[in-house]
């Protein structure tokens, strides 16, 4: 693997990371966007809620722009204590508002824990980028060994061959030498011989 091909290799997973990155800060969003329309909501219902329980409770059967007949006959109105009904409003006022709080802290819960582990997966994106840029290196420095230790093999190889082409060659030649060697020494004989002769013609 060359260079070039490693540093494009490199930032073609750099992209992968960053669109990934990209669409999970988009769902991010779109969960941030639900829960404020959900809790907007919340309110806008606790309101109105609250505004027609006012309006009921500020009615009553005598409640209209004619006077009533207590008014006409100069006769005060009695205080009439909170029904039974009014004190079940309540509490249905009471138990709606600890609701609306428990899911705003539930809701404050989730994204709380929805930011760290959005945290925690970008720190392992981090991690997991880096382990992989260490090991891309590693695998370039793997190959390029190997490569080199491919083309050492090749040349012991071929040192080998020459070697063995060599010493089939040396053999050759001592092969030679003995049989010139056994030449000289025949001739030699014979070169004796030749002398013992002549030697003997002389006397």
């Amino acid at each position: 693997m060359s260079t070039e091909t490693w540093v494009d290799d490199v930032l073609s997973k750099l992209k992968v990371r960053d669109e990934v990155e990209k669409k999970d800060s988009e769902y991010y969003l779109a969960f941030k966007q639900l829960v404020e329309k959900l809790l907007s909501k919340e309110q806008q219902h606790h309101h109105h809620h609250c505004q027609s329980n006012t309006e009921e409770e500020d009615e009553t059967p005598f409640s209209s722009k004619s006077p009533s007949p207590s008014t006409i006959l100069g006769i005060e109105k009695e205080k009439v204590p909170p029904s039974t009904k009014s004190k079940s409003k309540s509490v249905q006022q009471d138990k709606l508002k600890d609701n609306i709080s428990d899911n705003d802290a539930a809701t404050v819960v989730i994204i709380k824990e929805n930011h760290q582990l959005r945290n925690e997966n970008e720190d392992l994106i981090t991690n997991l980028n880096s382990i992989t840029l260490k090991n891309e290196k590693l695998e370039f420095i793997i190959k390029d060994k190997d490569v080199r230790i491919g083309k050492l093999e090749k040349l012991v190889s071929k040192l080998q061959k020459q070697i063995e082409h060599l010493s089939i060659e040396m053999k050759e030649k001592n092969k030679t030498i003995e049989l010139i060697n056994d030449e000289n020494l025949t001739n030699q004989i014979q070169l004796n011989v030749l002398r013992d002769r002549i030697e003997k013609d002389k006397r």
